[in-house]
């Protein structure tokens, strides 16, 4: 994450391929020329683009056993936003 936060369209950029989606309401990735709605259950592929709209929640566990997920809350109440 960038020592001043993240802002309202900066991105995070992971290495996740083979991880498995526990939960992704709201989540989309990117199929095509469109994003569509991610389904948990499904695995995640080198190159694939996920997108984490404001409000959505997502969690994915990694082939290593890790979990990346978004806080309980939202992004922007779990991060001190800075003017």
């Amino acid at each position: 994450m960038p020592r001043d936060g993240l802002k309202q369209r900066d991105m995070l950029v992971v290495w996740a391929a083979g991880g498995e989606v526990v939960t992704a309401e709201g989540a989309q990735m990117l199929g095509g020329n469109a994003f569509e709605p991610l389904q948990a259950g499904g695995k995640v592929k080198i190159g694939d683009l996920i997108s984490l709209p404001p409000g959505s929640k997502f969690e994915l566990r990694t082939p290593e056993g890790a979990r990346l997920r978004t806080p309980p809350t939202s992004l922007r109440r779990a991060i001190k936003w800075q003017a």
